[in-house]
């Protein structure tokens, strides 16, 4: 568990607290962490009835939604002072003295700095909180201001458990006895009463003294009554203290009482009491009412991952109107979206959740089928303070079981008038889905009614990044704090962007992509289509986008009436940013359709001073990677670059010439040589080539002999083109050196027919002649044929020379003889 980042501790309790007993160790498995935020497969939103539980929301993998607390102890503490000292205080000014200023700063209060009173600092001159200990009225405050002061530097030392303690325990018990003797020199109940003994008994739990921390309690504070929050933190103490002091089975009944009583408490009360090791019956004992038993049951219920309507119905049975009932109806929907609701990856396909571990579904749909009834007996029992929360959730959990009727169903009962503000939110975006199950079964879409929502959606995803309190920390997790904008990204990644793929419209497919990642940033748009992109979208993009569906994309963008209303949503951002990036996209398309003609015509249209995308090798980080497709070479690794960079305009205009000569050449050996050269561009923009730039806009080691997945891959992993080209090269030419080489081409575009088997892929061989490829390549005809043929040309004896393949397939076919 992090710790709260509090270094003062006039009244606080929580570094040192969460330091004692809130060692919660929850990293699982190993590798890279995949953010459990963003990989929600969620449409339903946390915190319906009460956002003090939004810490509990469930989230797999993770033992808290949010170590955020959802009230800030030092405001809480800083209002308890403005009420206590008087209206003319501020509640920000004590906050920042107390919280935010520096040691010499907070010494101002302090005998020897009387001096300087008269003329504080400019910086805290119009404090008033400041100005009130030192006015001569308040001399019992500013006394216990500086006796907390005085004993901070002790009690606030973070210590790891593998470096020796430096903490003086000695020290700190000394500064208990001091509060201790305070305590009644004030009458009972009092502010600074309670104070005190809050102090002794904390002092004496951190000095290590816990029988002498539970004695001042039971002492001073378990008798009292009222509604200060300090109280809630002392039981704090006390628990801690009991825990220390044996009793485990107790002091998880105490941190479940604060986890009710106290927001500001309530992640490390739940932190403690899961450390603790208690049996639920142990635990039981200390319960004396419905009320000690409902905080045991709902704590135990924030705590577990398993499917159970177990602590769901304990507590709805023993308080129905509690809103923690809510939120312990919301983990369990949380569990089931992670067995039923799948994910979409664009690029990549149909996924169930990132998360789900179970895989058999019947014991999901029984968990679904439980919880429903639940939600539909909440709706007629009248008993819970919103009961319609029930109908909404038994129709969003029918949704998600593909029982869209019946879902539309319950969503006609529901009273829209009487829903609170999260609610009638969460009823819109179940209508929603309902909407889309239907479009995805072939019904009519009224695009108006669904366009209204998405854009309501938008509008609430763009008012999360104001009220976000970590919008500008780069650290935190996208959707810790955005469940409109996660809600909105899923819609459209998920279902929108799916049906436009199922239905063969990828263009549309690939303009909802970008919508849905323009929800990482809270539905705001960046600078340009390329930087709102996340990397599966652009994956998408550069590999998957034919020319066609890059033409119909830009002329959505440039003719409005060829949008309908959903096209005109998803257009809106991205029509006004140029459309280089569209441009050179489409021109690598075309290259890779071998249009060299409308390539060159495409890329002519990018200005002279478009950035060209910077290559790099990840594997030799000093090599200075220039392509050039028109080089020969008789190996493919290392790779062999040119001294110049080519760019696609410059390779789309030659291999453009290229055809163009071609097609009036006559003179056979001149053609053959034309086709060569064609040829070779074709192989070295492959993935085995230097240029294979020009064409891809990644590069893997691990794309030799893959599978081809895409369609312009017959050429960038198999050479097909090339081999064609090399064929005809070959058969045009008189020339024995030059009919070497093009059998020697020939050769190696034969051995990128080869395709490993998954299995075989990553398997390690000892030996070649168990590796696959090397056995498929000693059988390579075009091999035969240089050995039959060309064995007396200057190219054979410099390709056996250097081509080991080749050098191993003479060697072994002169053994064979």
């Amino acid at each position: 568990m992090a710790t709260p980042n509090y270094k003062k501790l006039f009244v606080l309790s929580s570094t040192t607290m969460a330091f004692f007993f809130g060692e919660i160790a929850t990293n699982i498995a190993c590798g890279p962490e995949v953010d459990p935020y963003d990989n929600q497969t969620t449409y339903y939103l946390p915190n319906l009835e009460d956002k003090g539980f939004s810490a509990f929301q469930y989230i797999p993998y993770q033992f808290l939604y949010t170590e955020e607390a959802p009230v800030k102890e030092s405001l809480i503490n800083s209002e308890a002072w403005a009420n206590h000292l008087g209206k003319r205080v501020k509640i920000r000014d004590i906050e920042q003295f107390m919280y935010h200023t520096d040691e010499a700063t907070s010494n101002l209060v302090t005998d020897q700095q009387k001096s300087s009173w008269s003329n504080l600092p400019d910086s805290v001159k119009r404090n008033t909180f400041l100005q009130t200990l030192i006015d001569g009225r308040h001399e019992p405050e500013r006394a216990y201001f500086i006796f907390t002061k005085k004993q901070e530097p002790i009690t606030n030392i973070q210590h790891n458990y593998w470096d020796p303690d430096t903490r003086n325990f000695k020290a700190i018990v000394h500064y208990a006895e001091l509060a201790e003797q305070q305590i009644d020199k004030f009458p009972r109940k009092s502010f600074l009463y309670v104070r005190y003994a809050y102090q002794a008994a904390r002092l004496y739990l951190f000095g290590q003294k816990y029988a002498k921390s539970i004695a001042v309690y039971e002492k001073y504070l378990q008798p009292l009554n009222g509604n200060d929050a300090i109280l809630n933190w002392a039981l704090s103490n006390y628990a801690g203290a009991v825990r220390k002091n044996g009793d485990g089975a107790k002091a998880a009944y105490l941190f479940s009482k604060l986890f009710t009583a106290s927001p500001e408490r309530r992640i490390l009360a739940y932190s403690n009491f899961h450390y603790i090791t208690a049996t639920d019956a142990e635990i039981f004992q200390y319960a004396k009412n419905d009320a000690d038993k409902f905080n045991i049951n709902a704590i135990m219920g924030f705590g577990t991952s398993d499917r159970s309507m177990k602590y769901l119905d304990a507590c709805y049975n023993l308080d129905p109107a509690n809103t923690v009932n809510a939120v312990l109806l919301g983990r369990e929907v949380n569990k089931i979206e992670g067995d039923m609701n799948e994910s979409f990856y664009i690029g990549y396909g149909e996924h169930y959740n990132y998360y789900a571990w179970n895989k058999d579904k019947n014991t999901a749909q029984l968990h679904l089928d439980s919880v429903r009834n639940f939600a539909l007996h909440l709706y007629h029992d009248k008993k819970y303070i919103q009961p319609q929360l029930g109908l909404i959730t038994a129709a969003y959990l029918s949704w998600m079981n593909k029982e869209n009727d019946l879902a539309k169903k319950y969503l006609e009962q529901v009273n829209q008038a009487d829903l609170n503000t999260k609610l009638a939110d969460q009823f819109q975006i179940t209508v929603l889905l309902t909407q889309l199950a239907d479009w995805q079964s072939n019904k009519q879409l009224d695009q108006s009614k669904l366009v209204k929502t998405l854009a309501w959606l938008e509008e609430k995803a763009k008012s999360e990044k104001e009220n976000n309190p970590k919008k500008d920390d780069w650290s935190y997790s996208t959707f810790e704090y955005s469940n409109y904008s996660l809600i909105s990204r899923n819609i459209l990644q998920n279902l929108v962007v799916k049906h436009y793929l199922q239905t063969q419209d990828t263009a549309m497919a690939g303009l909802a992509a970008v919508k849905a990642d323009i929800f990482f940033n809270y539905g705001f748009v960046k600078d340009s289509l390329e930087d709102n992109m996340q990397w599966p979208t652009m994956h998408f993009w550069e590999n998957s986008l034919t020319p066609k569906s890059l033409l119909k994309i830009k002329s959505l963008l440039s003719d409005d009436s060829q949008q309908n209303t959903l096209s005109k949503f998803l257009l809106k951002d991205i029509k006004h940013f140029n459309h280089d990036y569209l441009t050179e996209l489409l021109g690598t398309t075309y290259l890779r359709e071998l249009d060299f003609q409308q390539a060159a015509k495409t890329l002519q249209q990018l200005p002279k001073n478009h950035k060209i995308k910077e290559l790099k090798n990840w594997y030799n980080e000093d090599e200075d990677i220039k392509p050039n497709p028109f080089i020969v070479a008789i190996n493919d690794y290392p790779k062999k670059y040119g001294k110049e960079y080519t760019t696609k305009l410059k390779y789309a205009e030659r291999m453009a010439h290229l055809e163009n000569t071609i097609k009036a050449e006559k003179n056979n050996q001149k053609k053959a040589d034309l086709y060569f050269q064609m040829a070779t561009g074709i192989y070295q923009t492959s993935t085995y080539g230097n240029a294979w730039s020009m064409v891809s806009y990644e590069w893997s080691s691990a794309d030799n002999q893959a599978p081809s997945t895409l369609h312009w891959q017959r050429n960038y992993l198999r050479t097909k083109s090339a081999k064609e080209w090399y064929s005809k090269a070959r058969a045009l030419s008189s020339d024995k050196e030059f009919k070497a080489k093009c059998t020697f081409m020939l050769a190696k575009c034969e051995q990128k027919d080869f395709v490993y088997s998954k299995e075989a892929r990553w398997q390690y061989y000892d030996s070649p002649l168990k590796d696959p490829f090397y056995r498929f390549s000693m059988q390579n005809k075009y091999f035969e044929e240089l050995n039959a043929h060309y064995k007396d040309t200057p190219f054979f004896r410099i390709a056996s020379r250097e081509c080991t393949y080749l050098r191993d397939f003479i060697n072994s076919t002169a053994v064979m003889h």
